[in-house]
């Protein structure tokens, strides 16, 4: 009950337990998503992997309309409502916005099957038009599941949406590729609409186990409302929270297609054919985004629990919460997003290798300087989820809007600027990501330090992360040379031997304290471990020095 009520925001119960459940849910998913993509790719190729990624632009957009900001603001409400003792009214939030976020599921699902021709011929691959329409009855599904997942993040219950991402995941794993491998004889587009028509399946079986856990289990935290019945509508509260975080949501999807379109017809304009601007478009989509994106869901996984936390304690005025939540959670996203992205530039080649077998030696040579030049992604990336996260939790959705607009036109422009180069090309669309991410990240966390008050100390904050994430990939590197004659598994054992090292020297140089102990599984048993062994830092005073 204490949690219900809103209990202590710093509890394990409350940010860290939620957030441990998503990240292992998260780490599970990637797990089955990375397994997914091998077989996948090898069925479908590059010019197929093309088809595929060229049907989640426009798919992505119409997505964040109906389940971007509804649900986040669901979260933050319920949460908040809950805080203040009034359940009832956190009912009453879900209630409302699960009939509109259903209404838009619909629209959007029917728009996109009945125009994934135009859509098609608009992003300059006519041949995705039937992948789209594969794809197009998943955005009615995901809208409710969205609905029911904001709910449960607001009442800081992450177990029912962890349970349905791991279905969909296995789902996924299973049709798409039993349904890919049986169309893509007929072409590359109808294996990838295959390979969609499992995604759908996937995103129905996540629904039916977030529909079983709310009526097995949401149904009954109405309880009894402690406070007076409202004086305004529930829409009124839910719209003037989502419509900036669905603003904001849709410049990326946004910028995609426009990327897409432009990516394709810039390349063909240069010399390349279709079918080899798809290849080069289905590399970078295909192969090197889904390895840069794989890292962030530990980063993700923070930021949905950090809504509400935030919220939470920001409703009863608990300052010190705020802060404390605020600096680990940037804390985190160093810690987590700077390893990877250093061991992804120094393995790039052998984890390629290890995961996608059916790349030709020139298309992995590609792939492995996108993915080098591409890497600072990750943390970039990380930083931008988590101060995001933050920055809704503490009421101020707009301001990642201005970030993301800001950071998504310097791509497009640098974008067309630098594929239109012979000898750049499709390297400008990932340089042109790298620094629009660059940018946001930069403002995002600048607002978040502003905004929260919060002063994480500079040597666990980065000094002693960098020096960790250095002899790590000295570390992996000096390893892969004594491996290779293994082949490919020595990609992935070089980036678990690396990963182990930089958790080693951050415990050994104090980098993290009980509380980032704390987010792990039974990580409060190690506590009292580490300190024997005299390993592990104190805790360290986020507080604002001029308060």
């Amino acid at each position: 009950k204490r949690q219900l009520l809103g209990g202590n925001p710093l509890t394990k119960k409350s940010f860290f337990q939620g957030a441990a459940i998503l990240a292992i849910a998260g780490i599970i998913c990637k797990v089955l998503g990375a397994i997914y993509r091998i077989p996948l790719g090898n069925i479908l190729g590059s010019e197929g992997m093309g088809n595929y990624q060229m049907a989640y632009p426009a798919f992505n957009l119409l997505a964040v309309i109906s389940t971007s900001g509804l649900p986040t603001a669901v979260s933050k409400l319920v949460s908040a409502k809950t805080a203040m003792g009034n359940p009832s009214g956190a009912k009453a939030i879900f209630r409302c916005a699960l009939i509109l976020i259903s209404i838009l599921g619909a629209l959007s699902a029917c728009a996109l099957f009945l125009f994934s021709g135009p859509v098609a011929r608009l992003i300059g691959m006519s041949s995705a038009s039937i992948p789209i329409k594969a794809l197009a009855p998943s955005l009615f599904l995901i809208a409710i599941c969205a609905a029911i997942r904001g709910y449960f993040q607001g009442l800081q219950q992450m177990t029912p949406t962890a349970c349905s991402q791991v279905t969909e995941q296995a789902v996924k794993l299973g049709g798409g590729i039993w349904i890919a491998g049986l169309m893509a004889p007929m072409g590359p587009e109808y294996g990838a609409a295959g390979a969609l028509l499992g995604v759908t399946l996937s995103e129905l079986a996540g629904l039916l186990v977030m529909v079983i856990s709310y009526f097995r289990y949401g149904r009954t935290q109405a309880g009894r409302s402690l406070a007076p019945a409202p004086a305004t509508s529930p829409l009124r509260e839910i719209l003037p929270m989502a419509v900036p975080i669905t603003l904001g949501a849709c410049v990326v999807p946004i910028v995609n297609l426009i990327d897409s379109s432009v990516v394709i017809r810039v390349l063909t304009s240069i010399g390349c054919s279709s079918s080899e601007a798809s290849s080069l478009y289905g590399i970078l989509t295909g192969f090197v985004s889904p390895l840069i994106s794989m890292p962030g869901v530990l980063s993700v996984s923070i930021g949905i629990s950090l809504v509400p936390a935030i919220s939470a304690a920001a409703a009863k005025n608990r300052r010190e919460s705020v802060v404390n939540q605020s600096a680990l959670g940037l804390r985190m996203s160093v810690l987590l997003g700077l390893p990877f992205s250093v061991l992804f530039y120094a393995l790039a080649e052998p984890m390629l290798s290890l995961l996608y077998s059916s790349l030709s030696a020139e298309e992995m040579s590609i792939a492995a300087s996108l993915l080098r030049l591409m890497s600072p992604s990750i943390l970039l990336l990380s930083m931008i989820q988590i101060s995001t996260g933050i920055l809704q939790g503490l009421s101020r959705s707009s301001l990642p809007v201005v970030s993301l607009v800001f950071g998504s036109a310097i791509k497009i422009f640098v974008g067309i600027w630098l594929i239109q180069v012979p000898a750049i090309n499709i390297w400008g669309a990932a340089f042109s990501s790298v620094l629009c991410y660059a940018l946001i990240a930069a403002i995002d966390v600048a607002m978040a330090l502003k905004f929260s008050r919060a002063r994480p100390p500079l040597g666990s904050f980065l000094l002693k992360p960098m020096l960790a994430s250095a002899a790590a990939a000295g570390a992996a590197l000096a390893l892969q040379g004594c491996l290779s004659p293994m082949g490919r598994l020595s990609g992935g054992i070089s980036m678990l031997a690396g990963l182990l090292v930089y958790a080693i020297l951050l415990l050994l140089t104090g980098a993290i304290d009980d509380r980032d102990l704390a987010i792990l599984p039974r990580g409060e048993r190690l506590s009292p471990i580490l300190s024997k062994m005299r390993i592990g830092g104190r805790k360290h005073d986020y507080r604002h020095r001029h308060r």
